[in-house]
């Protein structure tokens, strides 16, 4: 029997598409989930989610206002090319109580926001972004469960919901919209129906 694995996940709706993906987030010293209960942070901070960043960053700002000590120093490689920076062991609470008791971050200089959210934390999990009808959703859940497969569903749904193939009248205008040169519409069979049985 597999033991059971307790799965911590959130999602975020947004205005409309949304070309940056961002939520609110909490950060605290990190603590040692065998010895201590998390509480909840009394800062929320905004964070932009980037797959292209390997690690999560903080700004001197966050670090400052939530007493952070100094771990150590690290190079990081930006736009602006490759710098020294210091190093923080943090809890970081993302939404719905979905928290990471023991992260490694770096001190970053950040427009937009206070923290960076990089594939350190994305890839300790599941991470979706959907646009169905216009709107963005993005959800996030860890640990992994499963393999999201969108080729395997689209697969399945074919299969469970065909397309009507509509029967056209070989007399009917073509529904390409071919025209003559006279500008009245082509017949069906003498345009794409030509070579249908």
């Amino acid at each position: 029997m597999m033991p059971l694995v307790q799965v911590h996940c959130f999602t975020n709706a947004y205005k409309g598409i949304s070309n940056v993906i961002a939520t609110k987030v909490g950060i605290q010293q990190a603590f040692d989930p065998n010895v201590n209960l998390p509480t909840d942070p009394t800062t929320e901070y905004s964070a932009i989610w980037d797959t292209g960043a390997t690690n999560t960053a903080i700004t001197n700002k966050v670090a400052t206002e939530c007493g952070l000590l100094p771990t150590g120093m690290c190079k990081v490689r930006t736009a602006n090319g490759e710098n020294d920076t210091c190093t923080y062991f943090v809890s970081l609470y993302l939404p719905n109580k979905v928290c990471l008791p023991q992260l490694r971050v770096s001190q970053a200089t950040l427009f937009g926001a206070d923290i960076l959210i990089g594939m350190d934390v994305i890839g300790s999990g599941d991470f979706v972004i959907t646009n169905f009808q216009g709107k963005t959703y993005m959800s996030f859940r860890m640990p992994s469960i499963e393999c999201i497969d969108f080729v395997k569903q689209a697969k399945i749904k074919n299969l469970i919901q065909p397309k009507s193939i509509k029967k056209i009248s070989k007399n009917a205008s073509c529904p390409c919209g071919a025209l003559h040169p006279d500008g009245t519409p082509k017949k069906y069979k003498h345009c794409c129906g030509k070579n249908v049985a």
